[in-house]
């Protein structure tokens, strides 16, 4: 059965990755459309070193391609592609054999890349985490490059990729609780963070105003 071009934003991932399969390319240009921020922000938490980013992103969309036979419909397509797009940032900085996120990147070298405040809905998130996502999208990642890197992940995985923490765990190859427990640690430690941010703040306002 056709369907109208139009149809296919309201279709999910899921559906949209099986069209694929089945020789849809074009549902496949509307999912890489749909994801390409994402995957790009996922690939930042590895490297910030702009032509090897890019490098990385090619990759995992050609494993997408090469793998697709290997997509179970009861994994959710965005865990799926959130495990490839892991492997290959951990490939590629072993090859490299460079410490992670040592290098500056241009900022304005990639359009489509999406600050973390513009993908995290504040009607869905707790208190603590709205008070976080109020944080200038700079002072975020600045904020977030600070964590460990496994929590650093498994906050951008659950706030900003929206996955399970069973699919967070499958994604890592760690436990359901274990990725429960690092996003509790990341949480706590963001929070902490922009505590003492206000606190510093505050104090230079005041200074400022007594001077």
């Amino acid at each position: 059965m056709k369907i109208d071009e139009t149809d296919y934003p309201h279709l999910s991932d899921e559906i949209l990755f099986n069209r694929y399969t089945g020789g849809d390319t074009r549902a496949f240009e509307v999912l890489v459309q749909r994801t390409k921020g994402l995957v790009y922000s996922l690939i930042l938490r590895y490297v910030k070193i702009g032509s090897v980013a890019d490098e990385i992103f090619q990759d995992v969309f050609f494993k997408v391609c090469k793998n697709k036979k290997l997509f179970r419909e009861a994994v959710s397509f965005k865990a799926w592609l959130a495990t490839i797009c892991r492997n290959t940032c951990i490939d590629h900085t072993r090859k490299l054999k460079r410490t992670l996120r040592t290098e500056p990147i241009d900022r304005g070298e990639r359009e489509d890349k999406r600050n973390l405040s513009e993908m995290i809905p504040s009607d869905e998130a707790t208190p603590d985490e709205v008070a976080i996502h109020r944080v200038e999208d700079e002072q975020m990642n600045a904020l977030l490059d600070e964590l460990p890197r496994e929590q650093r992940e498994t906050f951008y995985m659950k706030v900003v990729m929206e996955l399970t923490f069973e699919e967070i765990g499958d994604a890592m190859k760690c436990s359901t609780n274990t990725a429960k427990s690092r996003y509790r640690y990341a949480l706590e430690a963001l929070r902490g963070m922009v505590k003492r941010k206000r606190l510093i703040d505050d104090t230079k306002h005041k200074q400022r105003l007594s001077s």
